[in-house]
């Protein structure tokens, strides 16, 4: 994470002598400050504030009983790069009694009220306007991808995507909005479509997704409810036996690991590593019949580059799996006969390190002789490391390389001593209070150097 960073200033003055001169002229005494351009901040940009744990707070308003905290802080940089994770950050409340923050950036609400709270890095600062309130949230506002479900009998499934959200205009977690196993009836007090046997809750977003199937026989129109009516979706069954099918459309799935058609190799972060698709047919008044699952004597399934992804079908349900980096095309045929298909992109996002810095405010590490052995990751907290995307991240010790100018202090070795362990330094045999640089490599011109002093 970047800070301001200043290295310890210095003076200095000029002396011109020579023998021609009845005396040295000398200069007025001048100070030098030097200022690390890759962890000095020149602007604070955004404060991502989250309340109850991980719901983004974006209306500036705290209900009493919210717990806020602090998420990240992005900034620009003197060395020109922007939107960087910044750390060494102080609050301040502008109005103790409505609200206080703490040294992390956790604010708790005290009484209704408004109130600002400065983030400071170094000399640079950005207010924050928050408003308490005394009013708890509630769910307000439902919005629905479709309001119009249409079915056949027989098992066919349908999705609704909802998002809920507060008085507020914020994410409503945990909001359900549907039962398990809720029936939809139609007129005559059948059940004609069921919700998922499994509760459907809003996540961090306010989002969720319904799934509902038909029943196996009766048909009919029934509305479905969402919360105290707050939204309605209308489900329409129709007899699949009078159903025709009018056309097909390759569908993402609601349980697919990939909302889209990119997949990515990493997944530490977020899994992205599968798709599902399934091929429904749909009448012409556009009421779905289900998924085609003849993909053994009708229909075939394939990947144009299976070095890049690997496609099979199960019941239906078209799973898509990346193997390396490219783009893929995903044919249904029937016979000689394209009669759908999809493309696939596959990337992969795992961060690279590129660049490597003293943490904020870091001009020395003291080594501990009676430690004696050091791994990179026992002085990590002493470095910054940012990706190819410019976010900080961690490095596991085979990562790195030591080179020093002195090892009458510190010995450059490895864990297993022979060569074959990871990298490491060795300051057992060190006088204390001995000092040398430490050179930190993560790659080709990615260095650091910093001054260790040992310390018993």
């Amino acid at each position: 994470m970047a800070g301001n960073t200043v290295a310890t200033p210095f003076e200095y003055r000029v002396v011109i002598s020579h023998e021609d001169l009845e005396e040295d002229i000398v200069s007025e005494l001048q100070e030098v400050k030097v200022v690390n351009y890759a962890t000095t901040v020149v602007a604070i940009t955004d404060v991502e504030l989250l309340f109850n744990t991980d719901v983004a707070l974006t209306s500036g308003k705290v209900a009493l009983g919210d717990s806020v905290n602090v998420n990240a802080v992005k900034g620009t940089l003197k060395d020109g790069k922007v939107d960087q994770t910044l750390s060494g950050m102080t609050y301040k409340s502008s109005n103790p009694a409505v609200a206080v923050v703490n040294s992390t950036g956790v604010i708790t609400p005290l009484s209704a009220g408004k109130v600002d709270i400065t983030v400071k890095v170094g000399t640079v600062e950005k207010v924050v306007s928050l408003e308490v309130v005394s009013e708890a949230r509630e769910a307000t506002a439902v919005t629905v991808s479709k309001d119009v479900v249409k079915l056949v009998t027989g098992g066919a499934k349908a999705t609704v995507d909802v998002e809920v959200k507060d008085q507020y205009g914020d994410a409503m977690k945990n909001f359900e909005v549907a039962a398990s196993s809720a029936a939809v009836e139609n007129e005559d007090e059948d059940s004609i479509a069921t919700t998922s046997s499994t509760a459907a809750k809003t996540d961090k977003e306010g989002k969720a997704t319904i799934e509902f199937t038909s029943d196996s026989v009766n048909a009919g129109e029934g509305v479905f409810e969402i919360g105290d009516k707050l939204a309605s979706i209308n489900v329409i069954v129709e007899d699949a036996s009078e159903a025709e099918v009018a056309k097909r459309i390759i569908e993402i799935t609601s349980d697919s690991k990939s909302d889209d058609y990119e997949l990515d190799l990493y997944t530490t972060v977020e899994d992205d590593s599968e798709l599902k698709v399934v091929w429904n047919e749909y009448t012409a008044n556009d009421t779905l019949i289900g998924a085609v699952t003849d993909y053994s004597s009708k229909y075939t399934l394939a990947s144009s580059k299976t070095s890049v992804a690997t496609v099979s079908n199960v019941s239906g349900v078209i799973t898509v799996t990346p193997v390396a980096v490219g783009t893929t095309t995903i044919t249904i045929k029937e016979g000689s006969i394209t009669r759908a298909s999809f493309q696939v992109t596959v990337v992969d996002t795992t961060p690279v390190a590129t660049s490597i810095a003293l943490a904020d405010k870091v001009t020395e590490i003291e080594l501990s002789k009676t430690t004696g052995e050091y791994v990179f990751t026992d002085i990590e907290d002493n470095f910054v490391v940012l990706d190819q995307f410019g976010e900080e991240m961690a490095l596991a010790d085979a990562d790195v390389e030591f080179f020093t100018d002195n090892e009458t202090v510190v010995v450059v070795t490895d864990t297993a001593g022979d060569g074959s362990g990871d990298p490491a330094i060795d300051v057992s045999s060190a006088t204390v209070g001995k000092t040398a640089t430490l050179i930190v490599s993560i790659g080709a011109g990615k260095v650091v150097s910093v001054t260790v002093k040992i310390v018993a």
